[in-house]
């Protein structure tokens, strides 16, 4: 059976590879006080076909429950204005950092508009919609929840909706220019 996400691009699996070392690298196996979680998870092969890692709940989260809390200019929450604000992370980690791990805030808020964010660690959701999506982001000024959408056990990937990143077009020429799909593109080429 062929996944819908190899219909739109096949990941090599050197990128898969790279993400896992990245994991390794910085040990993002999750230290709740460390990276903004509050819910304990873990990282693993993700349920859909060829999306590469997925963060899964070790424990049981209740509808609007609170699984990650950041504020734009803490460590775990990184915050890019420009190309050139981008220069550093992609001379260490690549493009394909930004590219799986780059996106946006709502674009109707001053705290947001016109920026692109890298969790760190990065949250390792994946996309969906329908039944299956249990997470979304609220933004609260410059703070970023994660927060449930209905109940989660354990053992269960955290999903959400690409499609409701904003728009912007900086970060997405300069993604598109380099042949890549940026996530809130690939959101809405997956439906």
């Amino acid at each position: 059976m062929t996944s819908i996400v190899s219909n739109v691009r096949s990941y090599p699996e050197e990128d898969l590879l790279n993400s896992v070392r990245l994991a390794k690298l910085h040990k993002w196996e999750d230290v709740a006080n460390e990276t903004g979680f509050k819910v304990e998870t873990y990282l693993g092969s993700s349920t859909i076909p060829e999306a590469g890692l997925g963060r899964f709940v070790a424990t049981d989260i209740k509808k609007g429950d609170i699984v990650r809390v950041q504020k734009i200019g803490d460590k775990t929450l990184e915050c890019y204005a420009s190309e050139t604000d981008m220069a550093a992370r992609i001379a260490r980690d690549g493009i394909q950092y930004l590219e799986y791990f780059g996106h946006t805030g709502p674009q109707a808020r001053p705290e947001t508009r016109d920026l692109v964010f890298v969790n760190n660690p990065p949250l390792y959701s994946n996309h969906c919609t329908g039944a299956a999506k249990n997470i979304e982001t609220v933004w609260d000024g410059d703070v970023k929840y994660i927060r449930a959408t209905r109940d989660i056990s354990p053992g269960e990937e955290l999903m959400e909706d690409y499609r409701s990143f904003g728009e912007v077009g900086w970060f997405e020429a300069f993604l598109v220019l380099d042949g890549r799909v940026p996530v809130r593109q690939l959101g809405e080429m997956l439906g």
